[in-house]
C-alpha cells in the first residue's frame, strides 16, 4: 500500500496533498460544490487517506488461496482469527469481527465517510471475492451500498420468528446511548450535540420495533427472545444502514433493558439522565444565566465604584468582587476552549486543553480561598444587606458553574 497516509503524516507530503481528491456536495441546483477536507479526530477513527488500488491490495491480502501464505501475517491462523468473531459469546456484539463488520451475517466489510467522501470495503473470503468503492460526493454511500447488494446480495427479506413465545417488544423501548462516544474527558458534552450518538427505540406492536439511527428509521421483527432482525427498509439510505444493523440483541436485567448489542461495531446502553439532552440543556442554561449574571454584576459594581467619591472598599466587598471576577474568568476560559476545539475540529490535540484545565484549577483554588476568607471577614465587619444578597447570588452561581464544568470534565486532563 504505497499511497496511504495517516493524519498528520500527509500534512508534510506536498505530492500527496496536490493529488488528493476533492469532496463535493449537491448545490441544490443540479450541480455540486466543493467541500473542505474533514478528518474525524476521535479514536478509534484512523483518519486515513489512500487509493482504491491500495485498498484492493489489502482485500487480496485478506483472501489468500488455500495454498498461499498471508501477505499480512506469518501464520494463516492469525489471519483466520482476525476474520473471526471478536467475542466468544454470540450474544455480545454480534457481527463484530476484529474491526470488520459481518454484513447480513455472511460477508465482511467496513464502510465510512466524511463530508464529500464515502468508502466501501467488502469481502467474501470463502469466494475470494471483494469490492472496494470510493466516491467523492455526498450521498455516495447509498450508491456504494446498492452496488454491494447487487454483487453480493442481501437477506433482509428472510425475517421469520424462531419461536412463538416472545416477550412484548415494548419492554425494550427507550433511548440508548452508543458506547462509541466520548467519555470522561472534555469532549463528553459534545455527545449531546451529535444526534447519531443516541438510538431511539419504540414499539410498533408486540413483536415489532422501530429504531432511529441518525435520523433514519429501521423496522425490526423479534425472531428470538430479545433478538430482532431488520425488515426491508423504505428509503435507500435506511436500506444501506440495514446491511450493518441487521440484528439487535437486548441485554435485560431484573426485567429492564440495560443495553443493546448491534450486528456491527456498535453497542449501546440505556440512557441515564446525565447523558440526556435535558441535562445538557440544563447545563447550558446554567452557563448562560451565570455568564449573564457575572457580566452584568461586574459592570454594575465597577460603575458603582467609579461613581463613588470615597474610593475606599471594605475587605468583604473586595473579596466578594474577587469571586465575581473568578466567575467571569471561568466563563471566559470555557468560551475560549470551546472556540479552540470547534476551530480545530479536524485535528484536536490534547495540548490544546491542558492550559485551560490548569486555569480552571487555579480559579477553583482562588474561589475556595476567597469564599472562606469572606465568611470569616463577614463575622467581623458590618455588611450592607444588598451586598450580602449579591454575595449569596455570586457564591450560588459560582458553585453551579463549577458543578457543571466538573460534570462536563473541564477539570480533567485529556
Amino acid at each position: 500500500m504505497d499511497n496511504v497516509r495517516n493524519l498528520p503524516d500527509w500534512l508534510g507530503d506536498s505530492v500527496f496533498m496536490q493529488t488528493k481528491a476533492r469532496g463535493h456536495a449537491p448545490d441544490g441546483l443540479g450541480g455540486f460544490n466543493e467541500v473542505p477536507w474533514v478528518s474525524i479526530p476521535m479514536y478509534p477513527a484512523g483518519a486515513l487517506r489512500g487509493t482504491v488500488e491500495d485498498l484492493a491490495q489489502f482485500a487480496l491480502a485478506l483472501m489468500p488461496s488455500q495454498n498461499e501464505s498471508s501477505a499480512l501475517f506469518n501464520s494463516r491462523d492469525t489471519l483466520d482469527l482476525m476474520l473471526s468473531p471478536s467475542y466468544s459469546n454470540p450474544r455480545v456484539l454480534r457481527g463484530t469481527n476484529h474491526g470488520f463488520i459481518s454484513y447480513h451475517g455472511f460477508f465482511l466489510g467496513h464502510s465510512g465517510g466524511t463530508p464529500g467522501f464515502n468508502a466501501e470495503f467488502a469481502i467474501v473470503p470463502t469466494e475470494r471475492f471483494g469490492i472496494v468503492l470510493l466516491s467523492n460526493a455526498t450521498g455516495g454511500g447509498v450508491f456504494n451500498g446498492k452496488i454491494v447488494d447487487l454483487l453480493i446480495g442481501t437477506n433482509v427479506d428472510d425475517v421469520t420468528s424462531l419461536t412463538d413465545i416472545l416477550p412484548d417488544a415494548s419492554s425494550v423501548a427507550g433511548t440508548y446511548v452508543r458506547l462509541n462516544r466520548n467519555e470522561g474527558n472534555i469532549l463528553e458534552p459534545f455527545n449531546a450535540l451529535f444526534f447519531h450518538t443516541n438510538i431511539q427505540i419504540s414499539a410498533i406492536d408486540v413483536n415489532t420495533i422501530s429504531v432511529v439511527f441518525g435520523g433514519e428509521t429501521l423496522t425490526y421483527k423479534q425472531v428470538e427472545p430479545y433478538v430482532f432482525r431488520v425488515m426491508p427498509a423504505e428509503t435507500a439510505l435506511a436500506h444501506n444502514l440495514s446491511r450493518m444493523f441487521y440484528r439487535l440483541y437486548f441485554t435485560i436485567e431484573d426485567g429492564q433493558p440495560v443495553g443493546v448489542s448491534i450486528s456491527s461495531i456498535e453497542s449501546a446502553t440505556i440512557e441515564t439522565f446525565s447523558q440526556s439532552m435535558a441535562a445538557f440543556i440544563g447545563g447550558i442554561s446554567i452557563l448562560l444565566v451565570g455568564a449573564t449574571f457575572f457580566l452584568i454584576m461586574s459592570i454594575a459594581v465597577l460603575i458603582g465604584f467609579l461613581r463613588r467619591k470615597d474610593k475606599k472598599i471594605s475587605r468583604f466587598n473586595l473579596l466578594s468582587n474577587g469571586l465575581l471576577v473568578c466567575g467571569m474568568l471561568f466563563v471566559i476560559n470555557f468560551i475560549l476552549l470551546e472556540t479552540r476545539l470547534i476551530m480545530a475540529s479536524s485535528f484536536i490535540q490534547t495540548r490544546m486543553t491542558i492550559p485551560h484545565v490548569l486555569i480552571n484549577y487555579i480559579l477553583l483554588a482562588m474561589s475556595a480561598v476567597l469564599f472562606v476568607i469572606s465568611i470569616m471577614i463577614s463575622k467581623k465587619e458590618t455588611v450592607a444587606s444588598k451586598r450580602k444578597i449579591l454575595h449569596i447570588f455570586t457564591v450560588a452561581f459560582l458553585t453551579l458553574l463549577i458543578i457543571v464544568l466538573w460534570h462536563w470534565n473541564y477539570f480533567v486532563m485529556m
